[in-house]
């Protein structure tokens, strides 16, 4: 059952501080402030948003805890998330990693230049984006969302070692042929 919700307007979206019970099931989902975002099943309808269907869950879980700790910036994020707790977290984290991930519409097609920059993404990645070790699915993601966060990992205001130290060296042209190579992958 849905806990009682305390909303709160952040631009054009109504969004709600608490927003699962005991059990998420996708009836309930529906009316989660995940949906509004990154639609009911996972799968964003919005290049610059990420897809969570059949993302790895302790990959999201740790996502919504870097948010919640302000460790990952986002004021959008960190409001949605403020009043969740880590049962919580795990719930969502579970739902979507369950869900079947889509390729979206009208993805990209990959160019030999993105596909020669995945290269130095195979060890964590996977060789087709898969996911491995811990390391999240990004095969299938929106072209605009990737060339975003490898720009944020290149300024340092998203960090990570090992992805800044592989984004400096990427052009912006690079990382556009890097996110159409991945979009253009269908996910596993």
């Amino acid at each position: 059952m849905l806990k009682p919700v305390t909303l709160i307007v952040l631009g054009a979206f109504i969004v709600s501080e608490s927003v699962i019970g005991d059990e998420l099931s996708s009836d309930k989902i529906d009316t989660a402030v995940c949906s509004s975002c990154h639609s009911v099943d996972g799968n964003s309808s919005r290049p610059s948003i990420p897809n969570l269907a059949n993302q790895d869950a302790e990959y999201i879980v740790k996502q919504l805890r870097a948010f919640k700790s302000g460790s990952r910036n986002s004021d959008i994020m960190k409001g949605v998330i403020q009043g969740m707790v880590d049962s919580e977290m795990v719930e969502f984290a579970t739902f979507f990693s369950a869900q079947e991930i889509t390729k979206p519409n009208g993805a990209a097609n990959g160019s030999a230049e993105g596909k020669l920059q995945y290269s130095a993404c195979w060890g964590c990645h996977g060789e087709y984006g898969e996911g491995a070790q811990g390391y999240p699915r990004i095969a299938g993601q929106y072209s605009q969302y990737i060339s975003t966060q490898l720009k944020n990992f290149r300024s340092g205001s998203r960090k990570s070692p090992v992805m800044e130290a592989i984004a400096v060296n990427l052009s912006n042209e690079d990382m556009l042929a890097l996110g159409d190579y991945l979009e253009s992958l269908s996910p596993k």
